[in-house]
């Protein structure tokens, strides 16, 4: 049986969970209100790939508008 967490810059199953339900959370409420500011919470929240800069920045345009 393999980690599919492992190598994945300390990732774990359970900030897995947590992030996996945080974008689904937010993602209702963007689909909703069509509000950019819950696409921009998303965003400001995940990582993207050890690379957070571009996730603030995304949020920073969206929430621009």
């Amino acid at each position: 049986m393999t980690n599919e967490f492992e190598g994945q810059g300390g990732l774990n199953k359970s900030i897995y969970k947590r992030r996996k339900a945080m974008v689904e959370e937010y993602w209702q409420k963007y689909q909703a209100s069509k509000n950019p500011e819950y696409l921009a919470i998303i965003c400001k929240e995940l990582p993207f790939f050890e690379h957070p800069d571009v996730g603030n920045e995304i949020a920073r345009l969206l929430l621009k508008r």
